[in-house]
């Protein structure tokens, strides 16, 4: 079964060309990140879309949230597909909990960002990926307690990328 899955496994790979594909992983997105885990596949010579997902616990004074995610974004490449400066805008929906003076609350949240970034991808395919912009949040809860007022509202932030990860 091991050797089955090994060559099927190696077929693929070798189907796919060079530098089209790369994983990353983002440890800083557990506080408020949607891309903790995303997949970026080239589409065109400067082009490349992706897929994320993540689950995040921050505290904000004394509200704290858990929540999952997902996002989509694109990429366009100033220069070659998956490697150096790019921009990136992308869409995310997180979905969680929220705790706030003794109360809980189920809450909703869509975003949307735009990034300007750099990845390095190594001859050995270890890619390095940061970027930095920002993001408009929406939140939307249940509220179950009479007073959401503490509840953090829509705005515009900060949006920072992180990732390391392999590109091939």
């Amino acid at each position: 079964m091991k050797k089955l899955f090994l060559s099927c496994a190696l077929a693929l790979f070798g189907v796919v060309n060079a530098q089209q594909n790369s994983v990353k992983f983002n440890p800083l997105a557990v506080f408020g990140g949607a891309n903790m885990f995303s997949y970026e596949r080239a589409v065109s010579e400067h082009s490349a879309v992706g897929v994320g997902v993540g689950f995040s616990s921050y505290k904000i004074t004394d509200v704290e949230y858990n929540s999952i995610a997902g996002s989509l974004f694109y990429r366009y490449y100033f220069s070659e597909v998956l490697k150096r400066w790019y921009a990136t805008g992308g869409v995310s929906y997180y979905s969680g909990k929220v705790k706030y003076d003794g109360d809980k609350d189920n809450y909703g949240s869509f975003a949307i960002n735009g990034k300007f970034g750099y990845q390095w991808v190594w001859d050995s395919g270890f890619t390095l990926d940061l970027s930095g912009g920002l993001v408009y949040r929406t939140y939307t809860y249940d509220a179950n307690s009479p007073d959401t007022s503490v509840l953090k509202a829509s705005g515009i932030g900060p949006a920072f990328g992180f990732g390391l990860g392999y590109t091939w």
